[in-house]
């Protein structure tokens, strides 16, 4: 079983976890920002999970005789402004809205461009295959994106 957070977390490595408590009942929902993974718990238990590209996604599910609906909803895909909202029998419990700081987006467009140019720029003066040009960038954005964040808050709405 997945070890699952106790509090709401967003980091471009470990995804967008965001848990509600409805009396007894903890529900996490979670996903990835990188592969559109979403997996939905209820008490620890995976009871839904599905890969979803669409800007907005719902995981509709019975438990103890009442409905929850759990509603993700990508508001800005530039900005990462992600929203996750549960519904109990069609009824508003609680909503999360997890946000980039935008002088954090505006940074890394900056650093990936610059350091596109320079990547460019010597594999081209050296004469060197576009191929390792390629490879040194997707290892700079791996290693890039496997740190831990800071930069994205959570905020309820």
């Amino acid at each position: 079983m997945k070890h699952l957070p106790e509090k709401n977390i967003a980091s471009i490595k470990d995804g967008f976890w965001f848990v509600f408590h409805d009396g007894d009942i903890t529900i996490t929902a979670g996903g990835s920002s990188v592969s559109g993974k979403e997996y939905i718990y209820i008490n620890q238990k995976l009871v839904t999970e599905k890969r979803s590209i669409k800007k907005k996604s719902e995981h509709i599910i019975e438990f103890n005789g009442n409905k929850y609906t759990i509603i993700f909803h990508m508001k800005k895909i530039m900005t990462g402004d992600l929203k996750c909202s549960l519904l109990k029998n069609d009824t508003l419990l609680k909503a999360y809205q997890a946000s980039y700081n935008s002088k954090f987006i505006y940074t890394k467009f900056g650093m990936y461009t610059v350091g596109g140019l320079v990547l460019g720029i010597f594999t081209s003066y050296f004469n060197i295959s576009i191929w390792y040009l390629i490879a040194i960038g997707l290892v700079i954005i791996y290693v890039d994106m496997s740190r831990v964040s800071k930069n994205i808050t959570i905020e309820e709405v």
